[in-house]
Parts: C-alpha cells; sequence; structure tokens
C-alpha cells in the first residue's frame, strides 16, 4: 500500500513538470543580418581583353673606355718630386703626370747634350774636309793629266829634233831627265792628294758623334724612368693618394687615363645567372635606358667569345656599343641600363597583376559580374611586374576586379 502511494506521487510530480513547460512562451528564431553592401563603396574593374605580354630582363651597368693606361714606374721606385694627377682631369699625350728627383740626372743630361752638340760639329767639318780633300785630289789628277801630256809631247818634240840633228846628245839628255822630273813630280802631287782624300776623318768624328748619342740616349731612358707621361689624349680616371716626397715602388699603378672619345658600356652581372651570356651573346640588340632617354645598343663583346685578363674576373660581364651617344652629356661612369625580351606572347589574355591573387600553387581573380564579386580560380602564365598572362579561367569581355 504504501509502495503504491509513492509510486502515484512520483507520477503527479512528473505531469507537474510536464504542465509547467507548456506555460512558457516558444523562443523567437534568430534571423541573420541582411549581406549589404558599404553604402557608396565602388570596385575598380578591368575589362579582361587580348593584348601582347613580354617578360624582360634588366641589367645594370655604367659606361668604360676601351682604350685605357695603368701607367707606373715601370723599373724603379723612388721619391716623388712632381706631381700632376687629379680625377677627371683632361691629360695630353705626352704630358708629365708624375717624376722622381732626378736633379743629377738632368744635369747629366743637359751636359751630354752639349758633348753631342760638340761631336757633331767636328763630325760635320771632317766631313767638309773630306770632301774638300777628295775635290783637290780630282783637281789634282786632271792637272797631273794635262801635265804628262805637256811633258810627253815635249820630250817626243825632242827626240825629234834630235834625230834630225837639231840638238845635241847633251841637249837630249838633258830633256830626257827634266822628263823624268817632271812626270815624278806630277806623280808625287797626285799620290799626295789621294792619301790625304783616303784618309777620312770624318769616320772617327763619325765614331766619336755616334758614341756620344749614345750616352745621350742612355740617360735620356734613365731619366724617362724616373718620368710618367701620359701616352694619350684623355682623361684621369684613377688616382693613387701621393704627395711630393711620398715613395712609391717599382710597376705599383699611379694614375689610369682612358681615352673618353669612344666609350662603351660596361655591364655586369654580379649574381652570375646561368643564362646571362646566351640572353646577351654578342650580336644582341638592347634596349638601353639612360637618364631618362631611350637609347638602342648591340652586345660587341663577352669574355665568352674572347677571353681576356680583366679586373671583373669575380662577375660576368658584357660590353655594349650604344648608337647615337650624347658625348656632351656623358663620360666615363654615367650609369645606364640594358634590357631584352626574353619571351613574348601576342594575342593571349592578360590581367592587371593586381587581379590576381595567390596562394602557392592556386591563383584566383574576382570576377565582377550582376554586382557581385566572385571568385574564379585561373591558370597563370607569363608574369611581369605590371601583367599577367591567364591561359585559363576568364573570357574575353569579362570583368575582374583590380581594387
Amino acid at each position: 500500500m504504501r509502495l503504491k502511494s509513492c509510486l502515484v506521487v512520483f507520477l503527479f510530480v512528473i505531469c507537474y513538470m510536464l504542465s509547467a513547460c507548456s506555460l512558457f512562451p516558444d523562443e523567437e528564431r534568430t534571423v541573420p543580418p541582411p549581406i549589404v553592401e558599404p553604402e557608396g563603396f565602388e570596385y575598380v574593374t578591368e575589362e579582361v581583353t587580348l593584348g601582347t605580354i613580354a617578360t624582360r630582363v634588366q641589367k645594370n651597368g655604367s659606361f668604360t673606355s676601351m682604350i685605357q693606361h695603368n701607367l707606373t714606374f715601370e723599373k724603379r721606385g723612388g721619391y716623388i718630386k712632381e706631381i700632376n694627377i687629379e680625377l677627371r682631369k683632361m691629360v695630353k699625350a705626352g704630358d708629365i703626370l708624375a717624376a722622381f728627383d732626378t736633379v743629377d740626372l738632368e744635369k747629366q743630361v743637359a751636359e751630354q747634350t752639349l758633348t753631342v752638340q760638340a761631336a757633331q760639329i767636328d763630325y760635320d767639318n771632317a766631313v767638309r774636309q773630306v770632301q774638300a780633300a777628295q775635290e783637290n785630289y780630282d783637281r789634282v789628277l786632271a792637272l797631273a793629266k794635262i801635265d804628262t801630256d805637256n811633258a810627253k809631247a815635249e820630250i817626243k818634240a825632242k827626240r825629234k829634233q834630235y834625230e834630225e840633228e837639231e840638238i845635241t846628245k847633251s841637249e837630249l839628255n838633258t830633256a830626257e831627265a827634266d822628263y823624268k822630273h817632271k812626270i815624278a813630280s806630277i806623280e808625287s802631287s797626285v799620290t799626295s792628294a789621294r792619301i790625304a782624300a783616303e784618309n777620312r776623318a770624318d769616320d772617327k768624328a763619325m765614331v766619336s758623334l755616334r758614341q756620344a748619342e749614345m750616352k745621350l740616349q742612355n740617360l735620356r731612358e734613365e731619366f724617362d724612368k724616373s718620368v710618367i707621361r701620359s701616352p694619350i689624349d684623355g682623361i684621369i680616371t684613377f688616382v693613387e693618394d701621393l704627395k711630393i716626397g711620398s715613395f712609391i715602388e717599382a710597376r705599383k699603378t699611379v694614375c689610369t687615363v682612358v681615352d673618353d672619345s669612344q666609350l662603351v658600356l660596361l655591364v655586369t652581372d654580379p649574381l652570375n645567372s646561368d643564362t646571362f651570356y646566351t640572353e646577351f651573346a654578342v650580336g644582341t640588340v638592347v634596349d638601353v635606358k639612360m637618364m631618362r632617354d631611350d637609347y638602342t645598343g648591340t652586345v660587341i663583346f663577352t669574355p665568352v667569345d674572347a677571353p681576356i685578363n680583366n679586373v671583373l674576373s669575380d662577375y660576368q660581364y658584357i660590353l655594349v656599343e650604344v648608337d647615337d651617344l650624347p658625348y656632351d652629356r656623358i663620360t666615363i661612369g654615367t650609369s645606364a641600363a640594358v634590357s631584352i625580351n626574353t619571351q613574348v606572347r601576342e594575342n593571349v589574355i592578360t590581367v592587371s597583376s593586381n587581379a590576381v591573387q595567390r596562394y602557392g600553387t592556386y591563383a584566383y581573380v574576382r570576377v565582377y559580374q550582376d554586382g557581385v564579386s566572385l571568385e574564379r580560380p585561373v591558370e597563370i602564365g607569363l608574369v611581369t611586374a605590371a601583367r599577367i598572362e591567364i591561359v585559363d579561367g576568364l573570357e574575353v569581355g569579362e570583368f575582374v576586379i583590380i581594387r
């Protein structure tokens, strides 16, 4: 009976709880807010069209000269007495740029120059003496012939007179003696003149002159070893830090002089890319940008074609000849950029690079359609800084959002 009473009470409680739930009002359903574009918001779009896209390679460089001289004291070091070098200074061929202290040497050169001048005078006098002796010999020889012919004629006449008994034997003997004396005298005169003519005093004088000139040449060469002269008309592009009294070793570069009348563009590739020399092969026409102006150039040299020793061995480099250079506006060191198209595709879909979003290998654009933005995956091709080729995913005439 007791168990039955407990069961009745339990059932009553359950029924009360169930009836109580029905007394509360139903909970209202949550409605999401409507999707509304911000007031005044506008997309910036671009219509999809066909066009041309090209990838370019650009490298930087500066102008230099094909003719360059690194000047040194080749034979010996010394203390600087004279220095006439400044960066970007224009020089002429033969200008003294630097010199050692050569006071004693200059004195020796001056003295030997006088010695050469004296030897030249002696030689000139000897030449004149030889010429005079030769002329005298020729004259004596000519007179000797005449005198000999006359003497022969006279003795012949005497002999005929003797045969015709017009003169005595004694008179003939006297005539014969006179004839022999004349002939002997003529021969003596000729011999003396010949000996004088054959005595080549100019040969000895010439030897003395040549010895003096050789000594002077040696002194001048020694002097030249102590002086650096510009070998060309040009401009100084490098100077060693030197002062009067500074010591400099032999073969150390004092300055560099280059010919700035024929400039070429030296373009380097510090990254040493694998394709540099194939992209910029000899004969390749390149675009040149210099001081906001555009020029055309041609690659004229790469170390691949003609290796040479150079100070740029750590970098890949080329030389470019630029057409119609404004020499009044450029000089050694003026910078410029060269570029070429490496790939060109025409009549393809391209969009602004701002229109494409990429996450790893996934790329998409936002297409503006019926007033809303729709995300659409695309396949991309060539990529440049400004434009991207769309291989698949867009159609001509659609609009993509670029901002």
